[in-house]
């Protein structure tokens, strides 16, 4: 895991490796508790916010950051985490950019209801959510 995200990090601009790192990502989080912990324990969630800042116009990457969002809302804590880091404004803003893209719509609104489930009002109004 700290491979995939110090290889990410190393690569920032390479949009294939950044792509290629939120499915692993993704897809190691997926089923255990204790890796998507790990995961958020190893900065994998600013790893997939950085992407999404990075590569906003690719719809690659953003597609696999949005899922990879979803899945690592472990907790209360990882989600006030990332509204806090600014992931739902870095969500609207996949959104708008890739409006007619039906996969990466789904995939954010994935991700936004997950951070919204239990986050403080005052951080969601913060954050424009409500």
């Amino acid at each position: 895991i700290v491979a995939v995200i110090d290889g990410m990090a190393a690569n920032g601009g390479n949009a294939n490796i950044q792509e290629k790192g939120c499915n692993i990502l993704r897809r190691l989080a997926a089923y255990h508790l204790e890796i998507k912990l790990t995961i958020v324990e190893s900065d994998g969630v600013d790893a997939v916010l950085n992407n999404m800042m990075t590569h906003s116009a690719n719809e690659a990457v953003i597609s696999e950051a949005c899922s990879a969002l979803s899945v690592l809302c472990v907790d209360k804590q990882t989600r006030t985490f990332i509204i806090q880091q600014g992931g739902v404004l870095l969500l609207e803003n996949a959104m708008e950019i890739h409006i007619g893209s039906n996969l990466i719509q789904e995939n954010a609104l994935d991700a936004l209801c997950l951070l919204s489930s239990d986050a403080d009002s005052e951080i969601l109004l913060t954050s424009n959510i409500i």
